[in-house]
């Protein structure tokens, strides 16, 4: 090879084939290993979610939407304001409707908070938001916040978040309403 002479022990050319084998063995190992670790990074992206969204899927969650929008469907021109009327007051009304407003709330700052300080990437946050809630919250709940806490920033900030991973579910619609389906309030 090129001036170059291989000795004619067999121990150099087994040394060699070691060698080789040994250098494929490695590559094979660092490819398994980064299958691997894909493999469990969207078992447990997958795990995430199914846990994150079984906060959305409980009764709770079904009875603080039917309240809201029952609530907002009596009184569709000062619902924000009643309800921080009635809040200031402490009546039971207000402290109803502010769990309610608070159970949903809750749900949808934590996507937007993740998402402000990259914990949760986009898609994820496209998927984790793709329930009707999204549009109970803002044409309820943000007005309703806005009331309660005078237009705060954060609450300002959790809005335009949310608008940047999904402006609207399907049309805009309650679907917790049979009777309205399709209408679109946005």
């Amino acid at each position: 090879m090129y001036g170059m002479t291989l000795p004619n022990d067999p121990t150099v050319f087994w040394a060699l084939v070691s060698a080789v084998v040994a250098s494929l063995g490695l590559i094979w190992a660092v490819v398994s290993s980064a299958r691997s670790a894909s493999s469990a990074t969207l078992l447990r992206r997958a795990q995430f979610y199914m846990e994150f969204t079984d906060r959305y899927n409980t009764q709770d969650m079904h009875s603080a939407m039917q309240t809201l929008i029952s609530y907002y469907d009596s009184r569709p021109d000062d619902f924000a304001q009643h309800y921080a009327d009635e809040f200031g007051k402490r009546s039971e009304e207000g402290i109803q409707l502010d769990k309610h407003r608070r159970t949903l709330n809750r749900y949808y700052v934590n996507i937007a908070d993740m998402t402000d300080n990259n914990l949760l990437d986009r898609k994820m946050a496209m998927m984790l938001t793709n329930f009707q809630g999204l549009n109970i919250y803002y044409l309820i709940v943000a007005p309703m916040n806005r009331a309660k806490y005078a237009n705060n920033e954060k609450n300002e900030q959790v809005f335009r978040t949310l608008k940047g991973i999904r402006k609207v579910f399907n049309d805009g619609s309650f679907a917790l309403k049979p009777h309205e389906t399709g209408t679109n309030r946005s």
